[in-house]
């Protein structure tokens, strides 16, 4: 594997395996991370998208991948943000809505920094676990209850609680205590 300086320097030259490595560590992060602004009224996954191929064709450098980090997420913020506010001017929200939505959606650089590296933890350790069980939580993540989780699924609710007991077994062995811990409060 890679060191960050290596992957970092990959990028700025557009190594194409470098970004598919981005890709692989950032893009369900930067989704959910999307989803948490937008809250179902765009696709998430589009503005992702949109943000890695600017990435892509753009003369972007990065000294570290905090730095990279930061300017993924930043340029999440920035694309969600341009979104409600698009959508604000087609609701005709008055300025104090609108301000009071820009307040509750503008977290400080270190916070933002902060969770972006928990989201990737979390992310990272999904994929060790099998399809089923990583599709459940996720489902959890979204907000689904187990009987909705079980009907899309078409599994009984006992199958699923029994899953997501395993797989939540399986994450807390490979998150930090502090990461689990906002995995827990937040999901």
């Amino acid at each position: 594997m890679k060191s960050s300086e290596q992957i970092v320097a990959g990028i700025n030259r557009k190594d194409k395996q470098s970004f598919k490595y981005l890709y692989d560590a950032y893009y369900a992060s930067l989704c959910y991370y999307a989803r948490r602004f937008l809250g179902g009224e765009a696709n998430e996954e589009d503005i992702v998208q949109e943000i890695l191929v600017k990435l892509w064709e753009g003369d972007c450098h990065f000294e570290s991948k905090k730095f990279l980090s930061a300017y993924l997420y930043r340029s999440v913020h920035n694309s969600c943000l341009f979104f409600l506010r698009s959508r604000k001017e087609k609701a005709g929200l008055d300025v104090r809505q609108w301000e009071n939505i820009l307040e509750s959606y503008s977290p400080d650089q270190e916070e933002l920094l902060l969770e972006e590296e928990y989201y990737r933890q979390i992310f990272c350790a999904l994929e060790g676990l099998s399809a089923q069980r990583r599709m459940i939580v996720e489902m959890t993540m979204q907000g689904k209850k187990n009987e909705e989780i079980a009907g899309e699924l078409h599994i009984s609710i006992n199958t699923v609680k029994t899953l997501k007991k395993k797989a939540y077994i399986y994450l807390r062995e490979r998150l930090s205590p502090i990461c689990w811990t906002f995995f827990l409060t937040f999901f």
